[in-house]
């Protein structure tokens, strides 16, 4: 059973309209999909490797700065990337 499966088999017994949250061994963008098609709201945060777009700008983040990423498809999915001590990105 691969990961996202493992996630929506444990979200089958929560109700419409939760939100459900991961961490980056689970989240994908084919899991926040899923999870909007059966009514539930998916945020996690996210490998680099797993997210499937590139991002706009490819400048030297400082700690404090972001970009972001609105996509407008069937869950309305947004993607954050902001600058800690590391790079950290967001789904959801």
């Amino acid at each position: 059973m691969t990961r996202p499966a493992v996630v929506m088999r444990l979200a089958e017994s929560v109700p419409k309209g939760s939100h459900i949250f991961t961490d980056h061994f689970f989240t994908t963008v084919s899991l926040v999909e899923e999870l909007g098609k059966e009514g539930k709201f998916g945020s996690g945060t996210m490998k680099a490797n797993r997210l499937s777009l590139s991002w706009v700008t490819y400048r030297t983040m400082k700690r404090g700065d972001y970009d972001q990423f609105i996509a407008k498809n069937l869950t309305k999915m947004y993607a954050v990337k902001w600058m800690d001590n590391k790079s950290v990105k967001m789904d959801g």
